[in-house]
């Protein structure tokens, strides 16, 4: 292992370690409108794993840490999940009082849909080299996830620039907005 991958692990490992640490400290320190620490929580909890998967598959390679890799991918479906929480944490914070309705349970369908496709698939492991069938859906399902964040990214992108707008114009009630944006 190089110079060069051993700063990239280490920035990578720093990185997963202060995101589970404020998810920790998020999770302890919840005052007024729980929503925006619990969303946030739980977006910090699933990138810090993404992070940690990652580093632990490319370093099994370079290391025998005997780590089943299967363990690794059991909480794939968990990654549809990351768009719609940054999402609904930047629409949580942005909204005074924000309470959460149930057509925004229609952002959680990428993960059921991820999540019946893997309970369904649990058994066909798709990085077995005999198992090309099940690959090609595992690469179809990460990439469809990567567009799917990418998707929310934009809409979250364009949510803030129209509320900024909003914001920055004289006529909107300011008592509307969460005071951590004034």
């Amino acid at each position: 292992m190089g110079i060069g991958e051993l700063i990239f692990v280490g920035f990578c490992s720093l990185a997963a370690l202060n995101a589970l640490f404020f998810a920790g400290y998020l999770w302890f320190k919840r005052d007024g409108n729980i929503y925006p620490g619990i969303l946030l929580t739980l977006f910090m909890l699933i990138t810090a794993y993404r992070i940690a998967q990652m580093l632990l598959h490319d370093l099994q390679d370079d290391f025998d840490m005997g780590i089943n890799i299967k363990t690794l991918f059991f909480f794939i479906p968990t990654f549809p999940l990351i768009g719609p929480f940054l999402y609904l944490y930047i629409k949580s914070v942005s909204i005074k009082d924000f309470q959460f309705r149930i057509c925004q349970l229609l952002h959680l369908i990428p993960f059921v849909l991820f999540f019946a496709v893997d309970l369904l698939n649990r058994d066909n492991f798709p990085l077995s080299p005999d198992n090309r069938k099940h690959y090609i859906t595992y690469c179809i399902q990460i990439s469809v996830i990567l567009i799917q964040f990418m998707v929310y990214i934009i809409i979250t992108f364009l949510y803030t620039q129209k509320l900024m707008k909003k914001v920055n114009s004289e006529r909107f009630p300011r008592e509307n907005l969460n005071p951590f944006l004034l």
